[in-house]
């Protein structure tokens, strides 16, 4: 089985920005959750509007988002949407063919690209000519996926087990900072202004990032974080 029986692959067009153009989300590799659904913290643009005509091109639910730059390339899964939103033109969006267990299906394609096994295989895709190391869509299309199937229950097993310590992780660092503000007055006192990630709502606490635990907490409301996972 090759990757092309199982998704539709979309490159997205390049976003031209416009002051008086349609607002739109747009996900860039930098807004992709370290586990779990990929689903806040998208940047806003204003973007000419003929680019939302196309219905394609806006993301769906379950789609597979890869880098196509790497190395290591980076993967998300898109969750629940509540408004149109573009991918960035340097991602590959791949979209799952509609089948009975798309969804498994899906989150199994997912926890393989972020795979030591799936890195390696995406780092052999990577075209000859380029100057930088770029993934040939032709040749990723032809990918071999023999053990797909056969692995879909352990991945998707693993898909809410990596969830779950990354939640530890993050209660860990919660911890730290709380012990790390024992001798500061000002944090509990302080005007934290908006949440980052939907910014309108007062932030309640400063989310620390567990992959850059030496930096400033973010401004985060209650509700913001509890719908992402770094």
């Amino acid at each position: 089985m090759k990757l092309s029986d199982i998704v539709d692959i979309i490159v997205p067009h390049t976003i031209k920005k416009a002051l008086d153009g349609d607002e739109v989300l747009v996900v860039h590799q930098e807004n992709f959750s370290k586990s779990g659904f990929t689903i806040t913290d998208q940047k806003i643009d204003n973007i000419v509007n003929t680019t939302l005509q196309d219905k394609k091109y806006l993301l769906s639910e379950f789609d597979i988002l890869l880098s196509r730059y790497g190395e290591p390339f980076k993967v998300a899964i898109v969750g629940r949407i509540a408004k149109p939103i573009l991918a960035s033109e340097h991602l590959f969006v791949l979209r799952i063919k509609k089948t009975k267990n798309f969804q498994e299906l899906a989150i199994t394609l997912y926890m393989y690209f972020k795979s030591y096994r799936g890195q390696l295989e995406l780092s052999k895709l990577v075209s000859p000519l380029a100057s930088r190391t770029l993934i040939n869509k032709k040749n990723l299309l032809d990918l071999e996926l023999s053990n797909l199937y056969e692995n879909m229950t352990k991945a998707n097993e693993h898909f809410y087990k990596e969830q779950e310590l990354y939640g530890e992780i993050y209660e860990t660092y919660k911890k730290i900072d709380e012990i790390h503000k024992s001798f500061d007055d000002k944090n509990a006192v302080e005007d934290l202004g908006t949440c980052k990630m939907c910014k309108k709502t007062p932030a309640t606490h400063l989310r620390m990032d567990t992959w850059q635990p030496w930096k400033r907490g973010i401004p985060m409301c209650d509700e913001c974080s509890r719908n992402i996972l770094f």
